[in-house]
This record gives C-alpha cells, structure tokens and sequence, in this order.
C-alpha cells in the first residue's frame, strides 16, 4: 500500500481516479471498482488537477464529475487539453444533456456515468476502455424475448433520431444499412467457425448496432464533413466523432440494453482503429479491437471502393480486395479471409440492392 496525498493506494492493478466532491458518490464508486482496480480519489478539482497533471503516480483513467465548485469537470479536460495530457475519461453526471454531450466531445471523452451508478455498466465502461476483464463486460446470457424488445424499442427510437437529422441535412441513410446488412452477412460465416457461439439473436443485435457507427457525425459541423480532405486544423474536430457516437448511445443506462450497447458504442468509438494500431481515437492494436468493430471497419471500407463501378462482379470484387490489400497494417487478417469467403454472397446483394447504390 502506498500513500498520497492522504490518499491510500492499492499497487496491483490499473489504476482510476476518482475526482468527486461528493463523499457518498466516491464511496460508491471505490466500493464497485475496488476489485478489479488501484483507486484513488481527489475530493475536489483541485486536488484530482494536482495528481493528473504531475502524472505522479500514473494514472489509466479517470472518473470526473461534472459538477464541482471552483474547478469543475470541464475545467479539469481543459487543463489536461492544453498540457498535452492524454488519459481516458469517464464523466460523472447526473443526466448526459445534449449541451454536455457537444461540450465533452470537444475534449475526446470516453464517455459519460450517470447517477445512480449502475455497477455493472460502470465496470463494463471502463472495462472497455482498458482492455481489462472484470467479468461484467460482454453479456453472455440469454437473450431472451423481453430484452430483445427493449433492445428494439431503443434502437428504433435512435433510428428515428438519426434518421431525421438525416432528411433535415438531405443525407441519406443508404449507407448505414449496407453497412448493417453485410454485418448479418458476414456474421453468419464467422459464427459458423469462431468461438463466440453467435446464434440468430446475437447476430440480429450486432447487424442493428451496426447501423450507428457514424451517429456521432450529427455533432460535427457540415462545413468539416463535406471537406475534399479534412484539414489538420479541423482534425480533432472530425475525429470527435468516434467518442460523440460512443456518448450518445450510451445514454440509454438500461440493464436490458447493455448488450446493444456495448457492442454499439464500441462500433462508434473505434471503427476508425487499425489492426496495426496507427488508428483512432485509442490506438487500439489486433485483438485489442472488437471483432465486430473489425469487421464493421472492413464493411466500409469495401463499400468505398466496391461501388466506383456499377458491375457488382467477381473481377470487381476481387479488385476491392487488392486495393485494400496495399494497405499493410489496416484489417485484420483472419476476418479479412472470412469477408472474402462471403464473396458470393455479397455480390449477389449489391446485385439485389443496387438501386441503393
């Protein structure tokens, strides 16, 4: 054990700060968290900017409440912005408005905690984040008609939500429903031979999870979307993206809907990650990345370049494959030899679709 700053520090594991004025809401959080991590706790902005900014001791992520006197939340990110400072955070509210959505995006957060905590989501959040199994990250039990239903609910109300800021921009949703149909494609021939034991409900789930990946971009100016290539200037304003997706999906706190979204905001937060690992926002490398948000990564792009000509044919596929090929480093190989096992398939629905196109 080690101490700091009047602080009492277990030296196992990853280490999370926790910076609450509130003591109940400290305490609650040190309680849910004290098995699986260090943690250690600042009881005011001051205090919790102190240790982060020094980087003594290292710090993995941090959970920040919003709401503090003197030096709040937001003040916090805009300190470790300014020096440079580039460790996960979670941000503790008690409701994930819009404003603070739009706001936190500025900073690349990793995502929002709302009170009363969830124990379970709260594990699985950071658990995400740090590649750390607690045992509460991926829901492994059935999925049974009553969670499915909620799952349904929600996601056809976050359609509706994407769907209309869709038609108020004249931009179409084409995209993310081949990205969602080849998902369910390709996911039936990776059930087929992994380990994951995907029956037709976890495919379905992951097909409609799918379908968000880039809900993140109704916070990002059109000005920056429409760009021929974004501009350095505008670069972190584009990638926000990736954790305004992750945000808003998570606002839904529902134990039914954990499995959606998990597996959702993943698809949002880390679709632009490369196997190598010279992607964003996290960097993440091989089996660090979801095999889904791999496989989602893998869908886009082959739609990017499959659909420059309108023959949908073996040559035109096989061509799709070659390009993505001299990019060394970008997918991973074993899922990639999946997607092309899926080549007759996935012809014959750009055959089918093709008024899409």
């Amino acid at each position: 054990m080690l101490a700091f700053a009047g602080i009492i520090i277990n030296m196992n594991y990853k280490r999370i700060l926790i910076v609450d004025d509130v003591e109940i809401d400290r305490e609650i959080l040190r309680n849910i968290l004290k098995n699986d991590f260090d943690v250690m706790e600042a009881e005011n902005g001051y205090a919790g900017l102190e240790i982060i900014l020094s980087g003594r001791p290292h710090i993995d992520a941090v959970l920040l409440d919003i709401s503090m006197p003197i030096i709040n939340g937001f003040d916090i990110l805009q300190h470790m912005k300014k020096n440079n400072v580039d460790i996960p955070v979670l941000l503790i509210t008690a409701e994930a408005t819009k404003e603070n959505v739009k706001r936190a995006a500025g900073f690349s957060v990793s995502g929002f905690i709302s009170k009363p905590f969830d124990p379970g989501f709260v594990l699985e959040r950071i658990g995400s984040i740090l590649k750390v199994d607690t045992g509460e990250l991926m829901y492994s039990g059935t999925l049974t008609s009553g969670i499915l239903s909620d799952i349904n609910s929600y996601e056809t109300k976050l359609k509706s939500i994407y769907i209309n800021y869709l038609k108020n921009n004249n931009k179409s949703d084409y995209k993310c429903v081949v990205v969602s149909d080849m998902m369910k494609l390709v996911l039936r021939e990776y059930a087929s031979i992994s380990e994951d034991h995907l029956d037709a409900a976890n495919i379905e789930v992951i097909s409609q999870a799918a379908y968000f990946y880039n809900i993140g971009k109704m916070a990002v100016p059109d000005m920056i979307l429409s760009q021929e290539g974004i501009e350095e200037t505008n670069k972190h304003i584009y990638q926000s993206h990736t954790n305004i997706g992750a945000a808003i999906v998570n606002l839904n706190e529902a134990p039914s809907c954990r499995y959606f979204v998990q597996v959702c905001s993943d698809m949002c937060m880390h679709h632009h990650e490369r196997f190598d690992g010279k992607g964003f926002p996290h960097r993440l490398k091989g089996e660090e990345c979801s095999p889904y948000t791999k496989l989602c990564r893998i869908i886009i792009d082959f739609h990017e370049i499959f659909i420059r000509k309108k023959d949908y044919n073996y040559l035109q596929f096989q061509a799709a494959i070659k390009e993505m090929g001299n990019d060394p480093g970008a997918y991973d190989p074993k899922l990639m030899a999946i997607f092309e096992s899926c080549e007759p398939s996935i012809i014959a629905y750009y055959g089918r679709n093709e008024k899409l196109f």
